[in-house]
């Protein structure tokens, strides 16, 4: 028991998680999830549909050509967290297939394709 969580481990709620898990079994093998680039001038702004690690933020905001870049979580839908490969080693309920509806290298990929839509609106 974790005290001071009503012996239920950080607040979850055992029949909420059973019945995330039973959800879980109809979702689809894959998805299709919408991601998007803008730009205002020199700022960039990047938009995903995931409540997305800090560090995944900071990444991009690394790796945009602009000068200036926000990025937008829980933008045009919310899949749940976006958890980098590492966090997956790590575990923690971020990780959890009930919270998390990706996969381990789910974060790279969409960062990367986030490059690509701001290279395209830097060139313009």
């Amino acid at each position: 028991e974790i005290l001071g969580h009503g012996g239920r481990g950080f607040g979850a709620d055992p029949l909420v998680e059973l019945y995330r898990a039973i959800e879980a079994a109809d979702w689809p093998e894959t998805a299709e999830v919408f991601v998007q680039t803008l730009r205002i001038g020199e700022l960039g702004m990047a938009a995903l549909p995931f409540e997305v690690f800090c560090e995944i933020g900071l990444e991009i905001e690394e790796r945009s050509p602009f000068p200036d870049t926000f990025v937008m979580a829980l933008a045009n839908g919310g899949f749940g967290y976006l958890p980098p490969p590492r966090q997956h080693e790590l575990g923690g309920y971020e990780t959890w297939l009930t919270v998390a509806h990706t996969e381990k290298r789910s974060s790279p990929k969409l960062v990367d394709k986030l490059m690509e839509l701001f290279a395209e609106l830097r060139e313009k």
